[in-house]
């Protein structure tokens, strides 16, 4: 079973920890290999996320076991909770054809958010403003769809060949499409790699062709773990946190899977020490840690609302708050709320010391002169200030 077992492989690379085995065409065999047959795949999935999954014989013919599937898929949806309608819009393209009368349809699974006929998107990496025209989910139309559905967007005055498989729609100004990604990068057994070597990179529904630099050695070994950054060779959009699998470029084989941890870096050398540190702090850390982090990497330059929607995949009034909290706790300073403005408090602190010296040696050097005029303030300063 190699299919079997790549598949349960890039299950374990993006995280699937919950599940159904369903072994089919029962009908072709007698019970004595059926049994064979699941305890062989309970045996697979021994050190596996879905150890302890139900599996369930099934027979399309028979019509055995299709009871038990469906009130195992029920019981196991009970579990979760669902997505929040109220996130950013996110859905890969997975097919684009065009209806008669109606123009450009694009499908995919709505990742989050919600989609509402009449509403302004934008798809990337092209950047293309496009409006909703009409919706279908699961074949009926509806006026929105929910995170979660199978969607078909019907988009207004867009031509056919201006989207393809691979392509992101997204609510505006959300993301942006880099050529590089820094990412936590596992290796399954049996697959090592080295540095620069090139892969596919696949992600949503695309499949882009890579080259990974190593950023701590030279060659990640078989089942190993690494900090690395993805160089596309075309661009693309994702979000922090997002998982990914990497297969060979040829033969194409599953080879290894991680996260996403910058989803818009600047190219990096190995063996940055700086650079190695953001990204391991930058590792599982929520939002507002990742903010901190984001604005004091920005320097004196500050990150504004614009820079860190696109570093974070967060609403500008999410962001907002996550600033006050963290302006409260005198992590940063806001410089300005609307367009979103922020320094790190270090930055300012050090800022705020480098007048007082500017001011002290004035005092010192022309003590009869009333002050230090405000362009010699300015002069003692970075002139990149926010």
């Amino acid at each position: 079973m190699p299919q079997t077992r790549e598949h349960l492989a890039i299950c374990e690379l993006l995280g699937v920890n919950s599940g159904i085995v369903a072994i089919t065409k029962c009908d072709l065999v007698d019970n004595e290999i059926a049994e064979l047959v699941e305890l062989e795949v309970r045996d697979l999935l021994t050190t596996s996320q879905l150890a302890n999954a139900p599996i369930v014989r099934t027979s399309v013919e028979s019509g055995n076991g299709l009871a038990e599937l469906r009130d195992q898929l029920a019981e196991t949806l009970g579990t979760f909770s669902p997505r929040p309608q109220h996130e950013l819009i996110r859905m890969p393209i997975d097919r684009v054809f065009t209806v008669h009368g109606f123009g450009t349809v694009v499908t995919g699974t709505l990742l989050s958010g919600r989609i509402n006929t009449g509403d302004k998107l934008e798809l990337l990496p092209q950047s293309t403003a496009v409006t909703v025209r009409g919706l279908q989910v699961y074949g009926e139309p509806v006026e929105s769809a929910m995170a979660g559905q199978r969607t078909a967007v019907n988009l207004q005055g867009l031509d056919i060949s201006a989207a393809a498989r691979g392509d992101l729609l997204a609510t505006p100004n959300a993301l942006s499409a880099t050529y590089m990604l820094d990412a936590r990068l596992d290796m399954l057994s049996g697959h090592s790699l080295e540095q620069l070597q090139r892969v596919r990179f696949h992600h949503g529904a695309t499949e882009i062709l890579c080259r990974v630099n190593v950023l701590e050695v030279e060659e990640i070994r078989a089942g190993g773990s690494e900090l690395v950054q993805l160089r596309l060779e075309t661009p693309y959009a994702c979000a922090p946190g997002d998982r990914f699998v990497i297969r060979r470029y040829s033969p194409m084989l599953t080879i290894g899977g991680g996260t996403v941890l910058d989803n818009l870096p600047s190219k990096h050398r190995a063996g940055e020490p700086k650079t190695i540190g953001l990204l391991r702090r930058l590792e599982g850390g929520a939002l507002k840690e990742r903010v901190a982090l984001l604005t004091a990497a920005s320097g004196s330059r500050g990150a504004d609302e614009g820079h860190l929607r696109h570093r974070t995949f967060a609403s500008a009034t999410h962001l907002r708050s996550v600033a006050n909290s963290l302006a409260d706790a005198e992590r940063l300073v806001i410089a300005q709320q609307t367009p979103l403005i922020v320094l790190d408090s270090e930055v300012v602190n050090n800022l705020e010391e480098t007048i007082i010296e500017a001011v002290r040696r004035q005092h010192t050097d022309h003590p009869l002169m009333p002050g230090l005029p405000k362009s010699a303030v300015a002069a003692t300063l970075p002139r990149h200030l926010p």
